[in-house]
């Protein structure tokens, strides 16, 4: 019998090409709101260290076609930051971004140029504070990077701890500013679903579910009721989450996907569908 080891990244500039497709769509107060993103993204294990591991990730191409108010503005911003170097820990969970500096002064160079173009956008210059703040901010923006579709689809904390099919790890994933100001907290399962002789194929899944004691159940309420009248004090909130990662004998992405559903009845319904696909390997 083959003895086994720990799932870690084994070699090193190996550069893999993606294809990246995302579907959002919310409802809230009846109206909905829907929103695509494609990309072509290119990842290579860079080094390692005492640390962890070193990323590159570079974003070839992007569309997306909700392009009203906030959305445009996110388009525009994820611009800046389409080559990004990423440490992270043993486990796979980025700590930071190396290359936050020349993303930032990107950003000081554009900085006026964004506030003409979203001139009509809303507490515009709240939010260019908000910006310069995230910039200034490794840890901050190492935490909004995690919790994206790439940081999520790309960066999976599974490294280190899982060998063996059916073993399972505890761990937790948090959606900051979900509800408005208030976080959805969820508690994660990581589960080795498949581990095939050689590692030809090495099957991974993370399952959630809300973190009760984490959630903020008071400011969520709060929130609705500014846009509910009679709202009953007990929101009873559904989530729905799954993430998958097939890996190669290298223990690297090759497939990963992502569901996110939440539902608060007749209130609000947010439905995110993501997925990862390669397109080629270049030696």
């Amino acid at each position: 019998m083959q003895t086994k080891t720990p799932l870690t990244p084994t070699d090193s500039y190996i550069w893999y090409t993606y294809k990246m497709d995302v579907r959002q769509r919310s409802i809230m107060g009846g109206t909905a709101n829907e929103n695509f993103i494609t990309a072509t993204i290119k990842k290579a294990l860079v080094s390692k260290n005492e640390t962890g591991f070193i990323y590159q990730i570079d974003t070839i191409e992007r569309k997306q076609t909700n392009l009203e108010g906030i959305r445009a503005m996110e388009d525009d911003i994820f611009q800046l930051q389409n080559e990004l170097i990423v440490q992270t820990d043993f486990s796979g969970l980025p700590i930071r971004i190396v290359n936050l500096t020349p993303i930032r002064d990107k950003w000081l160079a554009y900085r006026a140029k964004f506030k003409k173009k979203h001139k009509n956008q809303e507490n515009i210059s709240n939010i260019i504070l908000e910006i310069d703040s995230l910039l200034n901010n490794n840890k901050l923006f190492t935490l909004n990077f995690i919790e994206s579709e790439i940081g999520t689809l790309f960066f999976p904390p599974i490294y280190g701890s899982l060998t063996n099919p059916d073993e399972t790890i505890q761990q937790h994933k948090n959606f900051d500013n979900f509800f408005a100001q208030s976080a959805l907290p969820l508690n994660i399962t990581g589960l080795l679903k498949e581990r095939q002789p050689n590692d030809k194929m090495v099957l991974v899944k993370r399952f959630g579910e809300l973190n009760t004691e984490k959630f903020d159940h008071y400011a969520v309420r709060k929130f609705f009721r500014k846009m509910a009248d009679n709202i009953k004090l007990a929101i009873p909130v559904k989530v729905n989450y799954i993430e998958s990662y097939d890996l190669n004998k290298f223990h690297a992405i090759t497939h990963s996907g992502q569901i996110l559903n939440v539902q608060i009845e007749a209130l609000f319904t947010f439905e995110q569908i993501a997925r990862v696909t390669p397109l080629n390997t270049e030696l």
